[in-house]
């Protein structure tokens, strides 16, 4: 029977390894690697930029000119490169969207001629003078485009461009072809005069462009590509506003425009990065998802019945120890009561021997109190008769002082009397000495008038 039972669980095992080693194999037949590209290209790119101006004006309103003229179109390449970065997303097999930050310069140096007489020598000469704008517009710009793909490679976007101005000065001058001959009168340079720069007044710091674009695609690598393209900016909006158009009568008007476009030529290198990722057949998924399953409600049956068992042994261990605390607490309780017996025997004793105590304290206190009380007032009767004593000594020397002042005061009256009396007979016997004196004089001031008038009489 052993040995039967034992030949079973052999080829019961025998079978179980067999449809494992089964299952791996038709899992890795199923199972490869897939590698696809990101939605999102990264790049950089550089251009030489042809700039072509279109300079409707003669000059900005706050700088003073004597252009007679516009300055006219103009187109150049300019040696500034325009480089930035390139972010692409992937819309559909045939259409992305592409955000291009870079770096344009668009200032150029603007030419206008003219032609004047002058005299030389009575006959009138032909001069040119060359009327020059250098502007320096640097900005950092933000292209939008739409990329549609009609071909493989090929690579056709449009949308729009805003550039904010990072810098923008002019310098201004007029200046004589013919230096070798001729000069100005009164100028700092005998070729150059009227010079002025700075920046550029009322310039417009968010000029807005239409954008359009082609290019075509050269795969490098798997993740690395190149891309040579042009890209061409069409100016909606003045670089400038309040310009000046001047005719040669010096007539003005304030409908000028400064719009300058541009044509990229350059090449960008885009990185579009490669994700793999692991494919599996949806039967293999759906016997992993199941084994997935049974395994989870196996874990979660095996939990619960965990969670029952410990709450049964959690309650159990709950109610032992609720058990144990009632008999701590009755075991206290009797304690507690035994001691405060014994506290209120021993307080009780303790109760009478204070109060026997506080009584002999009061009795000794009420004697103390007494003789204390018999003290202050002997203190007091002494301390009221020698201020009496005191009160007496005082008064007497308050009336002795009186009767001084008094004296005092006859005395003084009477030493006034007599000095006010020897001073009315001094006065009286001054007033007498001067009534006498001019009584004389009154005399003397007769006789001589007397004579003088018996002198005239004679």
């Amino acid at each position: 029977m052993q040995k039967s039972t034992l030949l079973k669980l052999v080829f019961l095992i025998a079978v179980f390894i067999s449809f494992s080693v089964q299952n791996t194999e038709a899992f890795s037949q199923e199972k490869r690697d897939t590698s696809f590209q990101s939605s999102f290209t990264f790049g950089l790119h550089g251009a030489l930029p042809f700039l072509l101006t279109d300079a409707n004006y003669s000059g900005y309103n706050s700088v003073p000119t004597c252009c007679p003229t516009v300055f006219g179109s103009k187109s150049g390449l300019s040696l500034f490169p325009a480089i930035g970065l390139s972010i692409e997303y992937q819309l559909l097999d045939f259409l992305s969207l592409q955000l291009k930050p870079n770096i344009l310069q668009f200032g150029s140096k603007l030419i206008a001629e003219e032609t004047v007489l002058v005299n030389n020598n009575g006959t009138p000469v032909p001069v040119i003078i060359d009327h020059s704008m250098d502007n320096d517009l640097l900005g950092f710009g933000l292209d939008f485009s739409l990329i549609l793909k009609p071909l493989a490679q090929l690579r056709i976007g449009l949308g729009a461009s805003v550039h904010s101005l990072i810098s923008s000065s002019f310098v201004q001058e007029e200046r004589i072809r013919d230096k070798a001959n001729f000069e100005f009168l009164g100028a700092n340079l005998p070729d150059v005069r009227n010079r002025q720069e700075g920046t550029i007044p009322n310039v417009n710091k968010l000029p807005l462009f239409v954008t359009g674009s082609i290019g075509y695609l050269i795969p490098l690598t798997n993740e690395f590509q190149l891309v040579p393209e042009a890209t061409f900016n069409y100016s909606l909006s003045s670089f400038a506003n309040d310009l000046v158009i001047q005719n040669k009568n010096f007539q003005t008007n304030s409908n000028g425009s400064f719009k300058v476009n541009a044509l990229r030529l350059g090449v960008a290198l885009l990185y579009n990065p490669s994700i793999t990722e692991e494919i599996i057949s949806p039967e293999i998924e759906k016997e992993k998802i199941d084994s997935t399953l049974f395994v989870k409600e196996n874990i979660e049956k095996q939990k619960i019945e965990n969670e029952k068992r410990l709450e049964k042994e959690r309650l159990a261990l709950l109610e032992s120890k609720k058990i144990e605390q009632e008999n701590i607490e009755k075991e206290n309780l009797s304690k507690l009561e035994k001691e405060n017996t014994e506290k209120e025997k021993l307080l009780k004793n303790e109760n009478e021997k204070e109060r026997l105590a506080r009584e002999k304290l009061e009795k000794e206190n009420l004697a103390k109190s007494e003789e204390d009380r018999l003290k202050a007032e002997k203190v007091e009767k002494e301390r009221l008769a020698k201020e009496g004593k005191d009160r007496l000594a005082r008064e007497k020397l308050e009336s002795e002082n009186l009767a001084k002042a008094e004296k005092d005061r006859i005395d003084r009256e009477k030493l006034l009397i007599s000095e006010n009396e020897k001073d009315r007979l001094v006065r009286e016997k001054l007033e007498r000495e001067n009534l006498a004196k001019a009584d004389k004089s009154e005399k003397e001031r007769l006789a001589l008038e007397e004579k003088d008038r018996l002198a005239r009489e004679k």
